[in-house]
């Protein structure tokens, strides 16, 4: 968040305990950023704040923390991480998400342990009735191999972006071009639709660190 150049960043949630946590966290971020002088300019123009907030499937009641968060403008992202617990109630967090941003431009972020079966179909089943679409993140391209080695529970989590379809759709593309070349080989993705199944299980790449990596976390 200290590298970011963003207007405002806003942390919620609808547990006054987690709230704490959240305001701590905001303390400790602007501390760092006055210590760290390459980090300062950026973070000097960034307002951050504290809210409560929790999922509903109501537009008006998003509307108003919108107000009073925001100046009634909708957020360009929403980052979410571990919200896919037994209960989590999918419609009420991808309807709080998608009434938080436009939906044909903001992003959605996010990272989970999917814990009760069907809950990835949920996800996209829901998505797909507002023309959104989920692509899933691949480790490697942004943990190093040695740190992945280290912990191979990481790969329990489903690294995600989704979006408005005419999105993400090009945003795939573009980051997946950025891993072929000119040969016949199949090269490893970056980003490849997400399935309830497990993208390693099925992922093909050429000899090199991705293979060595895979072949270290599996045998």
């Amino acid at each position: 968040s200290l590298k970011a150049n963003f207007r405002k960043l806003v942390l919620t949630d609808g547990v006054d305990k987690t709230l704490q946590l959240c305001k701590l966290n905001i303390e400790r971020i602007l501390n760092i950023s006055a210590s760290q002088s390459v980090n300062k300019a950026s973070c000097s123009n960034t307002t951050i704040q504290c809210w409560p907030f929790a999922w509903t499937t109501s537009n008006d009641e998003v509307v108003e923390f919108i107000k009073t968060s925001n100046n009634g403008d909708r957020f360009d992202v929403v980052i979410g991480c571990e919200l896919m617990y037994y209960l989590t109630d999918i419609e009420k967090l991808l309807s709080t998400v998608m009434n938080l941003v436009d939906k044909s431009k903001g992003l959605f972020i996010h990272a989970h342990l999917f814990r009760r079966d069907g809950q990835h179909q949920e996800l996209i089943d829901f998505m797909t009735q507002h023309d959104w679409i989920t692509y899933e993140i691949l480790h490697h391209t942004f943990i190093n191999t040695k740190e992945l080695i280290d912990h191979p529970e990481w790969y329990r989590v489903r690294c995600l972006i989704s979006g408005h379809k005419d999105l993400i759709l090009p945003l795939a593309s573009t980051y997946n071009s950025n891993t072929n070349d000119d040969s016949n080989e199949k090269q490893c993705q970056s980003w490849l639709p997400f399935t309830p199944n497990d993208p390693y299980t099925t992922l093909e790449c050429t000899d090199g660190p991705q293979d060595d990596l895979l072949f270290n976390i599996f045998s």
